[in-house]
């Protein structure tokens, strides 16, 4: 059986990351810019007014515009490179939301936490499934996370607030685009598909004269249905033939880390866990209430709390841990090692980590579990209170 059209499948979705050099501006996406997630979601949102001044008649007939709105989220595995001193694929995530990144050559790549508010970048995110595609500039990492359950692999999770996206359909020429163009005409009906900085291919030429040498043609204005298109054509493509949005083929690295390589001590000493969550949370102001502005404008970094839980069953060994808060909150050192394999390891550094208090409830017929939560303290130096260490 066939279809009358294509379909937008999750099983073709791309995802990108780029960092940007300035906030909110575009700027290509390349093959290495590439990841791999379970799920990225581009949310885009816009306040519409209703006008509800006195005008003869009880039916709504107009509305203004307000604010828009971006948020976007992402999840899936975490996956280091594979190769120790080369980052994971999300390094411009894990930069953006840390704010300080070292790398030591075929040894590691370390990310802490930053004070200056300049120091934390913001990136540009595409998800990209074959005839539709959604990028979110101006993206900044608020909130943070990496976690266990079990002998799942080890996940991890991002979200924040974005400036603004770019949407790009499918649509198709409305006249001929002649060799050496750069000014090309869209049908009418599907010009509202394509935007200024969308990224497109064409068809009708080589693989190369397409998609501009795998590179994409960037649309940088559109006027009604003159598309002004960067670089010119490299080749003639004829009336009615598809423009589609355009990725390079990724270039991606690494495997996930399977839940059962790995430890995690408290004090230097081994414990048996059965998951854990941490959370970095950079505590985000959000710059949207301006004046004579569209929407996000910026955002100022504020208190930073860095926080997570550790589930274990309660061994006689592990009774200590439920008063650890007990003994005058004196901080614990977590260190979570995810991965064994040298390039594939992700180490989660918290040297000073208070514990709260811990209830453990056990049921008649079933053993005791506990989920012990702690907050990341820093020592009088500040911004030292974790680390996420990739070897």
């Amino acid at each position: 059986m066939g279809q009358a059209q294509d379909h937008v499948l999750g099983l073709e979705g791309r995802f990108f990351c780029v960092a940007e050099g300035t906030f909110g501006t575009f700027a290509k996406h390349a093959a290495a810019d590439a990841f791999r997630c379970d799920q990225l979601n581009i949310k885009y949102a816009q306040e519409r007014m209703d006008r509800d001044d006195a005008h003869g008649s009880r039916s709504l007939k107009e509305r203004t515009s307000g604010k828009k709105s971006v948020e976007w989220d992402l999840a899936g595995d975490l996956i280091p490179s594979g190769t120790a001193g080369t980052p994971p694929d999300i390094h411009a995530i894990i930069d953006a939301a840390f704010g300080t990144y070292a790398n030591s050559g075929s040894t590691s790549d370390t990310y802490t936490p930053a004070l200056a508010q300049t120091a934390l970048g913001s990136v540009q995110l595409t998800l990209h499934h074959g005839n539709r595609m959604r990028t979110a500039v101006g993206c900044l990492v608020d909130k943070f996370g990496i976690s266990l359950n079990g002998g799942e692999k080890v996940k991890v999770k991002a979200s924040g607030r974005a400036k603004d996206i770019i949407e790009t359909g499918y649509a198709t020429l409305g006249a001929q685009f002649s060799s050496g163009g750069s000014s090309a005409t869209v049908t009418s009906a599907l010009k509202e598909n394509l935007m200024a900085n969308s990224v497109v291919q064409f068809t009708g030429g080589t693989s190369d004269q397409n998609t501009n040498t795998q590179a994409g043609y960037l649309i940088s204005a559109r006027s009604g249905t003159t598309l002004t298109v960067s670089p010119v054509s490299a080749a003639t493509f004829a009336n009615s033939s598809a423009i589609t949005p355009f990725t390079p083929t990724p270039t991606l690295a690494g495997t996930p880390i399977g839940g059962i390589l790995g430890s995690l001590t408290i004090d230097g000493t081994a414990a048996i866990v059965t998951g854990f969550e941490y959370n970095l949370e950079n505590g985000y102001i959000y710059c949207d209430d301006e004046a004579f502005q569209a929407g996000l404008t910026d955002g100022i970094t504020s208190w930073r709390k860095v926080s997570g839980t550790i589930s274990f069953r309660l061994r006689r060994d592990h009774i200590i841990h439920t008063g650890l808060s007990l003994s005058g909150f004196t901080t614990r050192a977590l260190v979570i090692t995810c991965g064994t394999a040298a390039g594939s390891i992700c180490t989660i550094n918290v040297p000073y980590a208070e514990v709260t208090p811990i209830n453990p409830e056990v049921p008649k017929d079933k053993d005791a579990t506990v989920t012990m939560e702690w907050v990341a303290l820093s020592s009088s130096s500040g911004e030292d209170e974790t680390s996420v260490v990739f070897t």
